[in-house]
C-alpha cells in the first residue's frame, strides 16, 4: 500500500510514502494530472450541492474519473495497492483511494486576523 501525496496543485513534484519510507517525486504531468485537476473541480461542486438532486447527478461522473485518475497513478507511480492520492492545490484539494470511491474535498480553514490587525480594529 502506497500514498501520493501532490503539492501545489501536482506542479510542484510531492512524494510517495510506502511501507519501505518516503520517496520524492518529481511534479506529475500528463493526461492523470489533467484528471485529477477535474475530479478536483466535480468533488468541489458535488459538496457544493449538498442534497440537493443536481449534485447527486455528479456521483456516476465522479466515480469514473476517480478510478482513471488511480489507474493513470498506478501507471506512473507504480501500483499503489489500496492506498490513494492526496491532491493538495492552492486553495483546495481533493483525498481520493482505491479501496472504492473515496472523493474527500479538503478545505483550509479560514483566514484568522493576526493578533496585531485585531488589537488595532
Amino acid at each position: 500500500m502506497a500514498y501520493v501525496i501532490l503539492f501545489g496543485g501536482g506542479d510542484a513534484g510531492g512524494v510517495i510514502l510506502t511501507e519501505h519510507g518516503i520517496k520524492p517525486i518529481p511534479p506529475w504531468t500528463g493526461v492523470g494530472l489533467g484528471q485529477l485537476r477535474a475530479l478536483n473541480a466535480l468533488v468541489a461542486t458535488r459538496a457544493a450541492a449538498g442534497p440537493r438532486r443536481a449534485g447527486k447527478g455528479l456521483d456516476g461522473l465522479i466515480d469514473t474519473l476517480s478510478r482513471a485518475v488511480m489507474e493513470a497513478a498506478n501507471e506512473d507511480f507504480g501500483s499503489l495497492g489500496n492506498g490513494g492520492i492526496l491532491y493538495a492545490a492552492d486553495e483546495d484539494g481533493v483525498y481520493c483511494g482505491t479501496g472504492g470511491p473515496v472523493h474527500v474535498p479538503i478545505r483550509p480553514p479560514a483566514p484568522q486576523a493576526s493578533a496585531r490587525f485585531r488589537a488595532a480594529g
